[in-house]
């Protein structure tokens, strides 16, 4: 596999954020829904997932006593852009609830899982049975992660790791101009050379789509007296003199656990992380949206060193205002991310590309509400794009920002 040069990739990092940043910039209007916003759709869907997984994945000499959750809870979340009333461009990721399992693989009589996702790049088109009620053709490419078994040291099942094509259909109904709701379809072919069983998922979901706000409502968000910045500069610290219990507390491995976010196998003892944030959207009071850029670099728990750089969206929900100080809460999510060793602590972590995600609470102080003061926990992972995703842990992380329009 031909590798990526480190020069080329700061230099695309670069030149994607500040392409990113200048057309945020172009965009006057942050109390309207402007520029790129316009058109962007989530799309929600949850039933059921199916898999042929049988003994034939297992290598030779191998056997296995049962194997559960061929058939199982699933999901599939996506994020688009309607290019016009008829068609969409749509980056989705599709997965289960519960891993495939295979009990009493012999020898040595253990257990094991198949961890399978696929993130896909589809196209839709949109065709109208009735004024409120159509159906949606989807096609595109699907990036298949399949995680096989290995038991102490013996290959059981296989990694996989392929492009393959990627089929839907749905039925939709129009509920309001930003709501949809949908029963849908979705198909990925088998790929008989690695003994890889097509994946069907049926699912009904909800779609929403952002639209430009009523004049009305722009005018009101406009003369809000509460503050946004449009810029945050920000130099943080992580260190894991607090531990990771936190971190626990929004993942697992606490009895009062929340799991909202994630831990990691590589755990990092310390680190310093520059950032840039830009508010490109925000409504009256509570909700803004912002693009940023961050350079960190990092020291795991048994001295392995690495840096990363990423770009990211953060939204942010303000739960305090006051004269003195507001409060906010903030998460971010699959910021995609470049970190220089991909082998940390002995642990493979999958590919030097990745993905970023935050979260936290922080302040903005005193009168003219310009100091920054951050508190968050990090993750960096693939999100299972490869079949190596164990995760990086990053403990808390404290930050001290200037904010400014």
């Amino acid at each position: 596999m031909q590798v990526i040069s480190r020069p080329f990739l700061l230099k695309l990092f670069t030149s994607v954020s500040l392409l990113a940043l200048s057309t945020a910039s172009a965009q006057h209007d942050r109390a309207g829904h402007t520029g790129g916003l316009d058109g962007l759709y989530l799309n929600a869907n949850l039933g059921l997932i199916a898999y042929a997984y049988d003994s034939e994945l297992l290598e030779n000499g191998f056997s296995v006593g049962k194997i559960k959750a061929t058939k199982t809870f699933g999901g599939r979340f996506s994020a688009g852009y309607h290019l016009n009333e008829d068609y969409d461009v749509q980056l989705s990721v599709m997965r289960p609830g519960a891993w495939t399992s295979y009990k009493d693989i012999s020898p040595p009589d253990q257990d094991g899982t198949v961890w399978t996702n696929i993130w896909a790049i589809t196209g839709r088109r949109h065709i109208d049975l009735a004024e409120s009620t159509g159906i949606v053709l989807e096609a595109g490419v699907g990036n298949v992660s399949r995680h096989g078994i290995n038991i102490d040291g013996q290959e059981v099942i296989k990694d996989a790791h392929y492009l393959h094509p990627l089929f839907g259909f749905g039925l939709r109904q129009k509920i309001s101009d930003k709501w949809h709701l949908s029963l849908n379809a979705t198909y990925s072919p088998p790929k008989k050379s690695i003994n890889q069983p097509a994946t069907t998922l049926v699912t009904a979901g909800t779609e929403f789509s952002l639209t430009r706000l009523s004049d009305e409502k722009i005018k009101k968000n406009k003369k809000t007296p509460y503050y946004f910045p449009k810029h945050i500069i920000q130099v943080a610290y992580s260190g894991d003199w607090a531990g990771f219990d936190i971190n626990r507390q929004f993942s697992t491995g606490l009895s009062t656990s929340i799991p909202v976010f994630w831990l990691g196998d590589v755990l990092v003892n310390s680190g310093f992380v520059a950032s840039y944030q830009h508010n490109i959207f925000h409504t009256y009071k509570n909700f803004s949206l912002d693009w940023g850029g961050s350079i960190a670099t990092f020291r795991t728990q048994q001295g392995d060193s690495f840096y990363a750089v990423s770009i990211f969206p953060v939204i942010r929900w303000w739960f305090i205002r006051t004269r003195a100080m507001d409060a906010y809460f903030n998460y971010s999510l699959i910021g995609p991310a470049y970190i220089s060793s991909s082998v940390l602590d002995g642990i493979d972590t999958g590919e030097e590309a990745t993905l970023q995600d935050f979260m936290g609470i922080g302040f903005l102080l005193f009168n003219e509400k310009k100091v920054n003061l951050d508190f968050k926990i990090m993750h960096y992972s693939n999100g299972n794009i490869f079949t190596k995703n164990p995760g990086i842990a990053i403990p808390l992380t404290i930050g001290l920002g200037y904010a400014f329009n």
